[in-house]
């Protein structure tokens, strides 16, 4: 028969064995759920990331393809301007809550030769002071040409067309773990996310 004594002394090491084991767990939620924090808002940033950089291609590609159907040698209509092309793809942005104010085109473009001028650089078409998104519009260039001015198409005949390009800087912030008080503080970072869009012509 177990005496009295027993039983509280079998009590008592319940109790300090469910404590220690508290606190234990206290101890490694307090080391794993910052940890788990930081990963689960870096997959939402991710998520954030590429919603944008399909929204810009999709747009990218809605430009190009305006300023292409525009430029057609039979259609008899002149090519709408390069403000008008932006003006096609701010819908694409607002439907996405993307701000395009910050979109500018690329400071160092890819060198695109000119159809009717071999050789011969195609510089960004120019746009209005204040027009949104900056973009860069390039038309009647040769898409298939060698990287580099003056280059020969990488194969066959040459192929024109229309080209677009823009650069949005993404900004983005993420908690930083540290072993110093406060502990957890937020980091911000850029990433410039580039789109080109290259459109054939039409004949």
């Amino acid at each position: 028969m177990v005496s009295g004594m027993g039983m509280t002394e079998g009590k008592n090491r319940i109790r300090r064995f469910w404590r220690d084991c508290g606190a234990a767990e206290i101890a490694e939620a307090a080391f794993v759920l910052p940890l788990l924090f930081v990963f689960i808002l870096g997959i939402f940033q991710f998520a954030r990331v590429y919603t944008v950089y399909a929204t810009m291609q999709r747009a990218a590609q809605e430009g190009a393809h305006a300023a292409a159907s525009s430029n057609c040698a039979t259609c008899g209509t002149l090519p709408i301007t390069a403000d008008q092309v932006a003006a096609v793809m701010q819908p694409i942005f607002n439907t996405a809550h993307i701000d395009y104010t910050t979109i500018v085109a690329p400071a160092s473009p890819r060198p695109l030769n000119s159809c009717t001028s071999p050789g011969t650089a195609v510089a960004c078409e120019s746009l209005a002071a204040g027009t949104q998104p900056g973009i860069c519009l390039r038309r009647n260039v040769i898409l298939n040409a060698s990287t580099g001015l003056g280059g020969p198409p990488t194969s066959g005949t040459p192929v024109c067309g229309t080209s677009l390009s823009f650069v949005y800087p993404y900004g983005f912030s993420l908690p930083s773990v540290s072993t110093t008080p406060p502990f957890i503080s937020r980091q911000a970072f850029a990433l410039n996310l580039n789109a080109q869009v290259q459109v054939k012509g039409e004949n």
